[in-house]
């Protein structure tokens, strides 16, 4: 008798141990490349430049929001973006099926990555730059360059054969 009353207490605390080994609602950390790292700092540190950037994410979803051709349409999701190009091939960075030829999809990789941060920015008229966009203003274009030669050194290692 001792046994049966002491059985669903068993189950109850069994049910319990499950449920929350199960349920874990912890965020996960995300692990970025060190460019994108780098990004992230800068970014938190200059709130002009992170106002900026998400301006210009945002202009570059209204012009095009598929996620197909445009992956990155709030601020987490381009530093994913940008974690993803510092380790990929050129021409996976985004999937287009419509082009079906290497160098196609190198190019319009490479266009979806500028595409973001090529939108003209009313804070930067008047600023001297080659265009009113945030690839040619500092400290976002010292960082391209970081990011340039990050992806570089990837394409550089077996990994990337």
């Amino acid at each position: 008798m001792k046994r049966l009353a002491s059985y669903p207490h068993f189950l109850l605390l069994a049910t319990a141990i499950l449920f929350f080994s199960c349920s874990n609602n912890a965020k996960e950390e995300t692990e970025y490349g060190q460019a994108t790292r780098e990004l992230i700092a800068l970014v938190e540190s200059d709130p002009q430049l992170k106002s900026m950037l998400t301006a210009s994410i945002e202009k570059a979803k209204q012009i095009n929001p598929d996620k197909n051709t445009n992956p990155a349409q709030s601020l987490e999701e381009y530093y994913a973006f940008v974690s993803w190009c510092e380790t990929t091939m050129p021409w996976a960075i985004v999937k287009k099926e419509k082009y079906p030829e290497i160098f196609d999809n190198i190019f319009q990789g490479i266009c979806a990555f500028y595409f973001i941060i090529d939108q003209p920015l009313p804070e930067l008229e008047g600023k001297d730059l080659v265009n009113n966009s945030l690839q040619y203003a500092e400290p976002f274009a010292s960082w391209l360059i970081t990011f340039s030669k990050s992806w570089g050194n990837y394409l550089d290692t077996e990994a990337s054969w």
